[in-house]
């Protein structure tokens, strides 16, 4: 399974599948509170919605979409949401690997995963000896002579279709804390974050 961001932002993006139908929606609304939140929703009915259908202003965003779960980003903390269940990324993720990049995890079926942050294309594994793949992200190609434009995309695997929603909010998490990590984080500075 493929989810293709619509935007370059992890932060504010449809991801769609191969066939563009809308499948997630990432949203950091504007908030006068310190910090900054992210909204994670998924398409009620993936199969019968096209990104230009729920961009429609003919579209209501209350019915097309549910509430799946939600990241507050404070300077000192992060809190994840994933509905009534309220934890702290401390608490969630376990940092490994070379400079404690890489985070660990249990996902919701009892199984140990690690996200692998590496600087072009982060994946994620199943945390045992045969460090199975689950998921990895596919960086943007810009349009150049001899190279297709391609858009940016995260492949999950046949080990992750049963946790599509977990992999989809976790790697939001990891992506924002790679972006951090490489100094490179596109569109605003969390300066002001406390």
């Amino acid at each position: 399974m493929r989810l293709y961001m619509t935007r370059r932002s992890s932060m504010h993006s449809i991801y769609s599948d191969s066939e563009g139908r809308a499948l997630y929606k990432v949203q950091t609304p504007f908030t006068l509170a310190k910090g900054r939140r992210w909204d994670i929703s998924r398409v009620r009915d993936a199969a019968t919605d096209s990104i230009h259908q729920l961009n429609s202003p003919y579209t209501s965003s209350s019915s097309a979409y549910e509430s799946l779960a939600q990241i507050h980003w404070r300077k000192d903390t992060v809190t994840l949401f994933f509905g009534e269940q309220r934890i702290t990324a401390d608490d969630f993720f376990q940092r490994g690997g070379v400079y404690g990049r890489n985070r660990t995890f249990t996902g919701p079926d009892g199984q140990g995963y690690k996200w692998i942050l590496g600087t072009i294309h982060p994946q994620l594994v199943r945390n045992d000896e045969h460090q199975t793949p689950v998921a990895k992200f596919h960086r943007e190609h810009h349009r150049m002579p001899f190279i297709k434009h391609r858009l940016a995309f995260l492949d999950i695997y046949p080990p992750g279709e049963d946790i599509v929603d977990f992999v989809f909010i976790t790697f939001l998490y990891i992506q924002k804390v790679r972006q951090d990590q490489l100094g490179v984080l596109r569109g605003r500075s969390d300066d002001d974050l406390e």
